[in-house]
């Protein structure tokens, strides 16, 4: 997150990003609802909008909270004090899909109801793109054999030839940037000779003289999965990461996998050997208990079966602070940690571009796009 996180009541300027977020936070569900009570020439966000500027009812500007980062409205919060008693009123004149948020409200009364709580995309910490090993898997149970695949992908050849650039290449948890990165440890380069020495060192050699490194007689092959969905970079960054294991004496096939079965099954069950895959970091610091703690390999994200004592500790010694530097410096040695075992091959924190026509107006770009509700056109 960039720029300092402000709070402060919402004002009737705030309308438009207010009439977003509540359709955010509903799901596409207020926009339906709008759809139905605006009148010819006029669009759904005008509706919203209007209702965001009412003194009274629910979802007004009154009852608002907005977070700003850097200035720039990031979340909000709708909130009030149900009346009681609560008269819910002529349900058949309420649409029927709402009909069942109000009885529920009126269980409720005098409570204090959270009525939207919601996030613009483009405030969350962005995609980390990873390859995960399963450590119960041979030989990836070594972190000498995942650090020497970390040594073997080409990631600066994805980023300058595939991105263009436009990515980071990661060295831990976090995307590029993120506070709790630890600025001192750089990214692994791709180097083939110490990947080489690191896989001696972990007793492999190819005894047969097959071209396949073995190791007390099993040969070193694995299969990754990929999501059906994966890009045209990911593709080419796994060809040439084929390349150079078939070089170093590895040998790799990679398995297109449905992307349900592989994240509703393959990976929770640890059925896989290495895993490319990724994840949306939350707008607040990610605690990385979902997929770093010991107790997450059986009841969370741990896809890798990564179990060390010292990133459990870490961990929850994070959960507990409260103060900000404490919890940077605790972030920092989960970074250490992390990076020294290699659990997983950090890969890539993607960047957006956004075109706009010149004829637009207030295009505003976030780090994941733009606000298409800021725009309007010049005059002709």
């Amino acid at each position: 997150m960039e720029g300092e996180l402000t709070f402060r009541p919402a004002t009737k300027a705030d309308a438009s990003a207010l009439a977003v977020l509540v359709d955010i936070a509903g799901e596409g569900l207020p926009a339906h609802l709008w759809s139905t009570l605006k009148v010819p020439g006029q669009s759904i966000l005008e509706v919203g909008r209007e209702r965001a500027v009412r003194e009274q009812g629910g979802f007004s500007y009154r009852n608002a909270i907005v977070a700003e980062v850097g200035g720039e409205i990031a979340a909000c919060l709708v909130g009030y004090r149900l009346d009681d008693p609560y008269d819910p009123g002529n349900l058949a004149e309420i649409p029927e899909l709402v009909r069942p948020l109000v009885l529920l409200e009126a269980k409720a009364p005098g409570s204090w109801y959270v009525n939207v709580l919601a996030t613009f995309h483009e405030f969350f910490l962005t995609q980390c793109i990873y390859i995960a090993w399963n450590h119960d898997r041979f030989p990836f149970g070594d972190a000498r054999v995942r650090r020497a695949m970390t040594l073997l992908f080409p990631r600066q050849q994805v980023r300058d030839a595939k991105y263009l650039g436009h990515a980071i290449v990661l060295s831990g948890p976090w995307p590029g940037g993120a506070p709790e990165l630890d600025p001192t440890i750089e990214p692994l380069p791709c180097d083939a000779a110490q990947a080489a020495k690191l896989l001696a060192e972990a007793g492999f050699a190819d005894s047969d003289g097959d071209g396949v490194l073995d190791k007390d007689g099993k040969p070193f092959r694995f299969e990754l999965s990929v999501p059906e969905t994966t890009t045209p970079a990911l593709d080419a960054g796994n060809l040439w990461f084929q390349e150079k294991l078939k070089r170093a004496g590895v040998t790799m096939s990679i398995k297109v996998v449905n992307s349900q079965q592989l994240f509703s099954s393959d990976l929770p069950k640890h059925e896989f050997d290495g895993a490319e895959v990724g994840w949306g970091g939350d707008p607040s610091e990610d605690d990385l208990f979902e997929r770093f703690h010991s107790h997450s390999i059986e009841h969370g994200r741990n896809y890798f079966g990564y179990r060390s004592p010292d990133c459990d500790r870490l961990i929850e010694s994070w959960r507990r602070e409260f103060d900000r530097d404490k919890r940077i410096a605790i972030a920092h040695a989960l970074h250490r940690r992390i990076a020294e075992d290699q659990p997983a091959t950090f890969l890539f924190n993607p960047q957006s571009l956004v075109l706009a026509t010149t004829k637009l107006r207030n295009v505003k770009v976030h780090r994941l796009g733009a606000r298409w509700f800021d725009w309007w056109f010049s005059a002709p």
